[in-house]
């Protein structure tokens, strides 16, 4: 036989295990590539395409891929774990329908679930918004309770939102009153009367963990006006519970504030600090 001819025949079959061994993506956008995969990482995948292997190389981030059926018949899952079964059918688009039948193994599967649990840790940035509702238990001097509700709003980084709010305080006003019945005897009058003040503060907030549950901490500073009149701090700290990937959860948190009150008093200029333990249940969104 012509040496020519088997050489040819042995160049065609080399091309046809070339073409049979190449890599295949599928996106989750359901977008097929056939690729020649040359770098994994966790971030990213690089590849050239089957059909221009002297081309150019490309990059596609891990998070917009479904599957990755490689050339040798492993196959990797970065989104969403099969149902565990022996097989399932992937169908390729060719001019006659072919079937391939696919075994995804234990290590895959596992590998998987680590995906999607990485996937669901991931913080998103962007608005963020929390309503709070809670009290703060009066200490010092003046102790007076109040009911708060406050809403913040602002930007969340990766770790850190700063915003500003708007907060309402009712305040249960209760004072003890000396006074004298003309012959030398006192007798005490409990006063007890309720307040209202709104407060302008701004939010700065970080949590500890790239998780969806994860202890955080925070402080507010702002001023009150209306019935109270001065400046606001309450340093605090938490814990956030719920998802990250759609920036809904809730959480609880413990502070102590800081109220500064400055009443004008028959000319006299009266400064008090009404301070406290506070104690917050928040909704974000």
């Amino acid at each position: 036989m012509d040496s020519k001819f088997i050489l040819s025949i042995i160049l065609v079959f080399f091309s046809i295990l070339h073409v049979f061994a190449q890599d295949i993506i599928i996106c989750k956008n359901a977008k097929r590539i056939d690729a020649k995969i040359e770098e994994v990482s966790t971030e990213t995948i690089k590849y050239k395409k089957t059909n221009n292997l002297n081309g150019p190389t490309f990059i596609i981030n891990v998070s917009e891929i479904a599957t990755v059926i490689y050339g040798n018949g492993d196959v990797e899952i970065y989104d969403l774990t099969p149902s565990l079964n022996n097989t399932t059918t992937l169908t390729s688009n060719t001019a006659k329908t072919k079937k391939t039948e696919v075994t995804f193994s234990k290590d895959s599967t596992t590998r998987s679930k680590k995906n999607i649990d990485k996937n669901d840790e991931t913080i998103p940035t962007g608005y963020r918004g929390f309503f709070n509702i809670g009290g703060t238990f009066g200490t010092g001097d003046y102790k007076f309770n109040r009911l708060e509700l406050s809403s913040s709003h602002g930007y969340e980084w990766p770790n850190l939102f700063i915003g500003v709010g708007l907060g309402y305080t009712l305040w249960f006003i209760k004072e003890d009153i000396l006074y004298s019945n003309g012959n030398g005897q006192f007798h005490k009058y409990t006063y007890e009367f309720n307040s209202n003040s709104l407060t302008v503060f701004s939010h700065i907030r970080s949590e500890i963990l790239k998780k969806s549950t994860t202890p955080f901490i925070e402080a507010r500073i702002g001023y009150t006006f209306i019935d109270v009149d001065g400046m606001f701090f309450r340093p605090a700290f938490g814990c956030r519970f719920g998802s990250t990937n759609n920036n809904i959860g809730g959480g609880i948190s413990i502070g102590y504030t800081i109220q500064k009150d400055r009443q004008h008093f028959d000319g006299l200029i009266l400064n008090n600090q009404f301070n406290g333990v506070s104690v917050l249940v928040e909704l974000e969104f």
